[in-house]
């Protein structure tokens, strides 16, 4: 199986992450910017394989995330493994079954909240935690690239780094979605950095831009919340 992971000034929460995930990859893609110079070095000292691209703000967009992650996954779309595309803050349990997949279905597991990036609590603690009721969102999307309904990849016409996943999920019917036998982790607040990065780092500090990014991301939610449901994502998009 190989990872891809978008991490743009995530490095430090990649940190915890990322050695407790390494194992299960036999190649883990970490797309980033060539200044991120933190995650370029732990991608160095972890075996993990730096993906370099500006492409996150093509056009004027804020945060494109699905235009950068594609050019990662377009490069490995021949290796005849499974694709697994993860966000830098989930941890995954240590042991996954990977005999488990079939191909033609998409798989997200349940995943668990934890409210700090401080740390990582060991997974028999996971279920202190409370758990998510959601679609198969983009934190950990699992397909193989053989199939037609993944191989066309993220949609490239986005502002930002919410949204694609939702509709990348929605091209399998409900009965080829499936929840994995396993759960993962999520560190810290959710959906707060579509624009970039606004939560502070481990170190308690905030990111330079992290006021216009949390502005242009309110905006966002206002204008979705405002438009009628077929067209609440129009705002969003390039």
């Amino acid at each position: 199986m190989i990872a891809f992971t978008v991490c743009v000034d995530y490095g430090d929460i990649l940190e915890l992450t990322a050695p407790r995930n390494r194992h299960h990859f036999s190649e883990w893609l970490v797309v980033t910017t060539p200044d991120d110079q933190r995650t370029i070095n732990l991608c160095q000292q972890l075996d993990l394989t730096a993906v370099l691209t500006t492409a996150f703000y093509d056009d004027g967009a804020d945060f494109n995330k699905w235009k950068a992650l594609n050019i990662a996954l377009r490069s490995r779309l021949h290796a005849g493994e499974w694709f697994a595309v993860l966000d830098a803050d989930v941890v995954w349990p240590s042991q996954v079954d990977q005999r488990f997949f079939r191909q033609g279905r998409l798989y997200t597991p349940q995943r668990r909240m934890f409210p700090s990036i401080q740390s990582a609590p060991e997974e028999k603690d996971w279920l202190k935690y409370p758990a998510v009721r959601e679609e198969f969102a983009g934190f950990t999307q699992i397909f193989h690239p053989s199939d037609p309904r993944g191989r066309d990849l993220y949609e490239e016409n986005w502002r930002h780094a919410g949204g694609a996943d939702t509709f990348f999920q929605r091209r399998w019917p409900n009965m080829l979605k499936v929840r994995p036998p396993w759960t993962v982790l999520h560190l810290g607040d959710d959906g707060r950095n579509w624009c970039g990065r606004t939560t502070a780092y481990r170190d308690g500090t905030i990111p330079v831009a992290a006021e216009q990014r949390r502005a242009r991301m309110e905006d966002y939610r206002v204008q979705r919340q405002s438009q009628p449901r077929h067209r609440r994502y129009d705002a969003e998009k390039m």
